[in-house]
């Protein structure tokens, strides 16, 4: 299969899908609980931190970026996409399943946490 352009095949990384943080190391990243994620923070490091988490499933934080002004305001601001979202690692439907009931907690809350203490 190949894409409107002869040089691009849509098999390649970046092509079918915008690359993530694993793909492209230009993007800015954090690391977290063994996960690479897309993320960025605004504002004086030593302010009152407000963590902007986006809607899901899948989706990425840009359409937030307009809360960038609370930095403005002497804020920490700051922005991530979940795991699997957005430009953050994916990982194979496996992964999520396997905590069944309790992935809310296991993945989703975990990663909130890891993303404050490290901020």
């Amino acid at each position: 299969m190949l894409s409107c352009t002869d040089d691009r095949d849509i098999r390649d990384i970046g092509n079918l899908v915008p690359k993530t943080v694993v793909d492209d190391p230009d993007l800015p990243s954090i690391d977290i609980n063994g996960t690479k994620l897309h993320a960025q923070a605004f504002g004086p490091d030593d302010s009152t931190l407000v963590v902007v988490i986006h809607g899901g499933p899948g989706a990425s934080y840009k359409y937030l970026l307009n809360c960038k002004s609370l930095a403005d305001k002497g804020y920490r601001v700051v922005f991530y996409d979940q795991i699997g979202s957005g430009l953050s690692q994916r990982f194979p439907y496996e992964y999520y399943t396997k905590f069944q009931a309790d992935a809310v907690n296991k993945v989703f809350y975990d990663e909130l946490r890891g993303v404050i203490n490290f901020l």
